[in-house]
């Protein structure tokens, strides 16, 4: 009797353990790991789980082109010329005028001093200078002209006593010294891009002319 409850309980036992009413128990497999882009699992493969750059999907630097920057052409600087400015020119008459004013400088140096002209080209002043501390006669010869380069110029002077004789050194030295200053001042009147033509005296009228280019 003890053995057929046994085995009665043994089979019941069994049966209830193959029973298909009861709920089936599935067991969960857990999903690899995987990584998530826009909301879509993506699987890892072994290289995504060592963490590698390639398996991070890590971007391989490039190398960024530098640009190359072009040297501006250094500019040349061109030489301005300045235009040569105008200068005015004088007259014949206007030089005229200053040769006749420079031989009435010359006349007023002597003592009652007078001017004649002697063809073509001699100007003459008669007057008294101090020599030897007295008033003496004398004649100052002047030759006037255009030097070869075209400048208007006392270009000879002379001066003696009445009697003829050479004046004193010391009155050769101031007439020397007033002829020199009539030539710088002439010189100075005529710019250097003109020339005189020429330089002469005239006995009718008895006066001194001049012409220039």
């Amino acid at each position: 009797m003890l053995t057929v409850v046994l085995g009665f309980g043994i089979v019941r036992g069994m049966s209830g353990a193959f029973d298909p009413g009861d709920p089936t128990v599935v067991p969960t497999v857990a999903p690899s790991p995987s990584a998530l882009v826009g909301g879509v699992a993506l699987a890892l493969t072994a290289d995504d789980a060592s963490g590698t750059p390639a398996a991070l999907g890590a971007a391989t630097p490039t190398a960024t082109a530098t640009p190359t920057v072009s040297p501006s052409p250094t500019a040349t600087r061109t030489a301005t010329v300045s235009p040569t400015p105008n200068v005015r020119k004088i007259t014949s008459a206007e030089l005229t005028l200053v040769l006749r004013g420079q031989i009435e400088a010359q006349r007023a140096q002597f003592q009652d001093g007078k001017v004649r002209y002697a063809v073509p080209d001699k100007v003459v002043i008669t007057g008294s200078a101090p020599i030897g501390g007295r008033p003496t006669a004398v004649e100052a010869d002047l030759t006037v002209g255009v030097d070869p380069n075209g400048r208007p110029r006392i270009l000879a002077y002379k001066l003696q006593l009445a009697n003829g004789q050479p004046a004193p050194p010391e009155a050769q030295a101031a007439l020397a010294a007033r002829v020199t200053q009539t030539n710088s001042e002439l010189d100075n009147l005529l710019p250097k891009t003109q020339r005189a033509r020429r330089v002469w005296v005239t006995n009718n009228p008895d006066t001194l002319w001049a012409e220039v280019e």
